[in-house]
């Protein structure tokens, strides 16, 4: 996948990315997905350029220069992890409230 130019496709070119959208990631996930018929060979966009090394754009500039080189060139992973009491991480069984305090 890394070969074929899909690693880090919808981070900012600054952040050694493609500086792609959203929708440019969804359409390479979307046709590598219906080549393939498996998450799996997806997984490699999803760890360059997916909710994980986003979340990491939010935080410490130190941890960015530390770990973003080497995610977005698909030397190093990085995933997110989701879970709820009562549901684990099927995201589709989660569920949410807020109350204003």
């Amino acid at each position: 996948i890394g070969e074929l130019g899909f690693y880090a496709i919808s981070m900012a070119e600054e952040q050694g990315g493609q500086g792609k959208t959203a929708f440019e990631y969804f359409l390479a996930a979307s046709c590598i997905f219906r080549a393939s018929q498996s998450w799996l060979p997806c997984e490699a966009l999803f760890c360059t350029s997916g909710p994980g090394p986003s979340m990491l754009l939010l935080g410490d500039e130190g941890v960015q220069r530390k770990y973003l080189p080497e995610i977005v060139e698909g030397r190093r992973g990085c995933n997110i992890a989701l879970t709820e009491p009562g549901y684990g991480s099927a995201l589709t069984h989660l569920e949410t409230s807020a109350r204003l305090e």
